[in-house]
């Protein structure tokens, strides 16, 4: 079962600018229903979007679930990433309206995270029963902590999963900072899920990102975007797009990049997203919000 758009000449796929984020598809009080998740990913594929990112933790498991129901029933037609490292709850059958909550309950005991090699196989093996497919296209470690980025043991159970067929590629999904303690020759070290936006330093050039292949995330930069508002709508106005296309063709535009991740459960905002691939930032507005970076450091 193949997804589409890979480039069967290379061993990199190929992956279309904006790819979806699922943080909220199925967060408590916030998620989509079945039909309104369908709608999302028709109107992604439509649009050329060919991946979607999601993590176990997601909705404690019931984002996967989701989204192995109804890529199934699609036939597969996008990359999937997935990632692993947060502790979740997954109860079974009417019992899994509980999960949330006691995914909750776990993060208050400080049973936040594990990263144990037989606990991340267990978790990569629950999201392929979830997902309904036999392999992933991306798994991530999420959120390691540096001394699971040295454990040698779990590196080599990722690599024997990885050659065993489960896994196409193999990386980490964390902070700039501690994506820059592994080498990108590691095994682990080649694709990185990150912020990049004016303010992270990611894909600037530097030497901790030569060679990676980074997936952007928290494009719109959080709290910084309130505070260099009037600085972006007018740097945006002047690009002759929104905002929010301006900071994703910020991150497209940074050295490294394939694609951007972008979280949305509406097709407006898809299609704003996916407008923000066409126009090529020009260098006055670059160097602008790399002003903004220097301001803040």
């Amino acid at each position: 079962m193949e997804a589409k758009g890979l480039d069967h000449q290379k061993s990199i796929p190929t992956i279309f600018p904006v790819g979806l984020g699922t943080g909220r598809l199925a967060s408590l009080g916030a998620g989509y229903s079945r039909k309104e998740a369908y709608r999302c990913l028709e109107a992604a594929i439509g649009l050329g979007v060919n991946l979607v990112d999601t993590a176990d933790s997601y909705g404690s498991s019931d984002c996967e679930k989701l989204l192995g129901a109804i890529l199934k029933e699609m036939g597969y037609p996008m990359l999937v990433s997935s990632k692993a490292g947060y502790r979740f709850c997954d109860l079974p059958g009417p019992l899994d309206l509980f999960n949330q909550v006691g995914k909750k309950i776990l993060n208050k005991l400080g049973q936040r995270q594990c990263f144990t090699p037989r606990y991340i196989k267990e978790c990569l093996e629950g999201s392929l029963r979830r997902l309904r497919t036999g392999r992933l296209d991306f798994f991530f470690l999420h959120d390691p902590t540096e001394s699971a980025l040295m454990d040698d043991k779990l590196t080599e159970t990722l690599l024997q999963i990885k050659k065993a067929g489960d896994v196409r590629f193999l990386g980490i999904a964390c902070s700039p900072k501690s994506a820059g303690k592994l080498s990108a020759n590691h095994p682990l070290g080649t694709w990185v899920q990150t912020q990049v936006n004016p303010w992270s330093g990611v894909g600037m050039g530097g030497k901790t990102w030569s060679g990676r292949n980074i997936m952007a995330n928290h494009v719109f930069g959080g709290t910084k975007v309130s505070q260099y508002g009037e600085s972006l709508q007018g740097l945006a106005r002047e690009e002759g797009i929104t905002p929010r296309q301006l900071l994703i063709g910020f991150g497209l535009q940074q050295s490294g990049v394939r694609c951007v991740l972008v979280g949305t459960g509406r097709a407006d905002h898809l299609r704003e997203n996916v407008e923000a691939t066409k126009k090529k930032l020009s260098e006055r507005s670059l160097e602008a919000l790399r002003a903004m970076i220097h301001k803040n450091s």
